[in-house]
């Protein structure tokens, strides 16, 4: 099955970091996030605070983490 067509694919990236490992180079960069509204991107903060929530409640469910005294 043909994949659609991705205009993003086709354009120069943006760079936004640059990581050095011993055998390669690894670029960022951020145009997909450059054409989302703030409402989009808000949305995916959301979504990203859930999972880390639900990670971080599991580890501590299960021992890994020491328990939040509050």
């Amino acid at each position: 099955m043909r994949k659609p067509y991705d205009p993003i694919a086709d354009e120069e990236p943006h760079i936004v970091a640059e990581y050095h490992f011993p055998n390669c180079t690894a670029y960022i960069a951020d145009n997909y996030l450059r054409r989302l509204t703030p409402e989009q991107k808000e949305a995916n903060r959301q979504a990203a605070r859930r999972v880390a929530w639900r990670i971080l409640e599991r580890a501590a469910a299960e021992g890994r983490l020491p328990a939040a005294n509050n």
